[in-house]
């Protein structure tokens, strides 16, 4: 009796992320064509296909890059050519529920519609295009889905439902794929130094200089490789960081980190052609996932070329890998603002104010143009009247109004 119970434990312990499975060989490094294959469309004004297929794939370009994997998307119907190694096909059978959430105010009874409750499956195939299409995995399936409780404390246990924002799409899909792809091995991620990479200044919160003594090695480091891979395929320019620099830090919270700013204003000399990027450890971390979450983890001055962020940590060990893609995207957001980029409300754009749970690393087109056009002034722009000059102009050159970027009047209108 009890070693029936341990099987049937030990078999549901597998089955709620994904079968087992044995491979008949270690898989070697080479170019993956990756095929995504939707069972259905959803339709939703947020909610919906389109932006699930925009997550998947932003997702999956970072977790195979930072596995060392070269890789396309390509289409179902499409025959690959002959540099691809291997083709990955990932069936989606995907559905986003709404449900009415209690207010946390005790007083305030009210509830309101969430409609992003995300449950994914996913079937996986792997064939070695090299090898007579030898099939190396066939239909590793995982099964994933919004959970109540999902962020660890530092005693190991979980926030309360009540206190814990719910779990945005984008950290399902992370887990869902550390768990779905965890048969890929891993390799040291490809990047490329170029003659436009812009100098930067990294300034480091001390604790995280003693915890990563080997900067190379850290999260951050990998953080800045992915902003600068971002940067280079976007305006062929990245970042390369020219000198280290401390800030000390003594117990500062997200609400503290307009005052922790104004201190490194006042510390900071200007640097110019050089941005100064600085990262400190915020006390109680996953105070960034409670429902009455800090509306700042990032500030910028433009005229000063100085950002501050807080270092992201993830939510729990089994997105722990995804801390660099976190705080990737934290920092290319407040790069963007110290390369003349301004808040918009596309929910594709990586300049969103909020962290929105497409989780784009790409600059809109308003934004797009900005960049291009204002490298042409330096850095920082030569003055308040040009910058302003070149944002309305742009505006005026691009194929929508201000109606659909309703962000953007604040941006002009100071």
């Amino acid at each position: 009796m009890k070693t029936t119970v341990f099987f049937l434990l030990a078999l549901l312990s597998v089955y709620s992320f994904c079968f087992a499975i044995d491979l008949p060989a270690p898989i070697e490094n080479g170019k993956i064509a990756v095929t995504l294959v939707y069972d259905r469309i959803i339709d939703g004004i947020e909610f919906n296909s389109a932006n699930l297929d925009r997550c998947l794939r932003n997702h999956l370009d970072y977790y195979l890059w930072h596995k060392g994997w070269d890789y396309e998307f390509v289409d179902n119907d499409t025959t690959v050519r002959d540099d691809f190694r291997y083709r990955l096909q990932m069936k989606v059978k995907a559905s986003f529920k709404s449900k009415k959430i209690r207010s946390i105010n005790g007083v305030d009874t009210r509830e309101t519609k969430y409609g992003g409750f995300l449950k994914i499956e996913t079937d996986i195939s792997l064939v070695d295009l090299e090898n007579n299409n030898r099939i190396i995995i066939s239909r590793r399936r995982t099964k994933s889905e919004t959970g109540k409780e999902w962020v660890r404390l530092a005693d190991g246990s979980f926030m309360p439902p009540e206190l814990a924002m719910i779990e945005p799409p984008d950290f399902v899909i992370k887990e869902h794929l550390s768990n779905a792809l965890s048969f890929l091995p891993s390799y040291k991620p490809v990047t490329k130094k170029l003659k436009w990479d812009i100098p930067v200044y990294l300034v480091l919160d001390k604790r995280i200089r003693v915890r990563q003594k080997e900067f190379e090695d850290g999260d951050v480091y990998l953080a800045l490789q992915y902003i600068s891979r971002s940067l280079q395929r976007q305006f062929g320019f990245g970042l390369k960081v020219v000198e280290l620099g401390d800030l000390t830090v003594d117990a500062v919270s997200f609400n503290g980190i307009s005052g922790l700013f104004d201190r490194l204003l006042e510390n900071e000399p200007f640097r110019r052609d050089t941005l100064t990027i600085a990262i400190f450890d915020p006390d109680l971390p996953e105070g960034f996932y409670e429902r009455t979450r800090p509306s700042r983890i990032g500030v910028s001055d433009l005229g000063r070329q100085i950002s501050l962020t807080a270092r992201l940590a993830p939510p729990n060990p089994e997105t722990s890998e995804w801390a660099a893609f976190l705080n990737g995207q934290l920092m290319l957001h407040e790069i963007g603002h110290l390369l003349g980029a301004i808040h918009v409300s596309d929910l594709n754009s990586i300049m969103n104010p909020t962290t929105a749970w497409v989780s784009s690393d790409l600059f809109d087109p308003l934004n797009y143009q900005i960049i291009k056009r204002g490298r042409g002034l330096g850095l920082p722009a030569n003055s308040v009247g040009e910058y302003l000059n070149l944002i309305t102009d742009c505006l005026d050159n691009s194929d929508y109004g201000l109606a659909d970027y309703p962000e953007v009047f604040s941006a002009i209108s100071v």
